[in-house]
């Protein structure tokens, strides 16, 4: 089940600060929201806007 994956992914990044982002995606076919890509800890705001679709 992805909201498992996408909750933990989000309290890593909030508790344990293992990740300095996430960005989620919505698959279009099976309508679940899941992990799209995780930030390492010293990424900054260029890798955030870098893993975001241009199309959106």
């Amino acid at each position: 089940m992805r909201v498992k994956e996408c909750l933990s992914s989000f309290m890593e990044m909030k508790w344990k600060k293992a990740s300095r982002y996430v960005v989620y995606k919505i698959d279009e076919k099976s309508r679940e929201v899941m992990v799209d890509k995780v930030g390492r800890p010293g990424d900054g705001y260029e890798g955030l806007a870098a893993s975001l679709p241009l199309n959106d």
